[in-house]
């Protein structure tokens, strides 16, 4: 079984509404809590010593969190990426150890800057996904 690192992973965002695909890996050090949840529903009846769950045949990719050091690069960096007003939803494609993509949809939810006394500036911006998720 092959073991991956932060150099094997990218993520690649539509800079511009419907716009082609650019890599954030130079300005991203953490990706928190991507993840896919099977939506189940309590199935225990009456008697039942145990809860029962039923899959209900619905899956949902979790928001997640990214964050890096703050760049306002006009067109590239995070600002410029994250930040702003978008009418529609954005493309989002994660690659995990050079080969397996998952690909979707998401929204931008929120965009924050984060300030310390004695540390470069931070972002920290919320991906909401929205929609199937393509996995290569």
């Amino acid at each position: 079984m092959a073991k991956y690192s932060s150099a094997d992973y990218d993520i690649k965002v539509d800079a511009t509404d419907g716009g082609a695909l650019q890599s954030m890996k130079d300005h991203i050090d953490t990706i928190a809590g991507w993840k896919i949840t099977r939506l189940l529903e309590e199935s225990t009846t009456v008697g039942d010593s145990w809860a029962e769950q039923l899959y209900s045949g619905i899956r949902r990719a979790e928001p997640f969190t990214v964050e890096g050091l703050y760049d306002d690069t006009a067109t590239t960096g995070p600002n410029a990426t994250f930040n702003g007003t978008h009418a529609a939803t954005r493309t989002v494609e994660l690659t995990f150890g050079g080969t397996k993509k998952s690909t979707f949809e998401a929204w931008f939810e929120d965009f924050g800057r984060i300030y310390a006394t004695g540390k470069l500036t931070r972002y920290r911006v919320t991906i909401v996904p929205t929609g199937a998720v393509v996995e290569a």
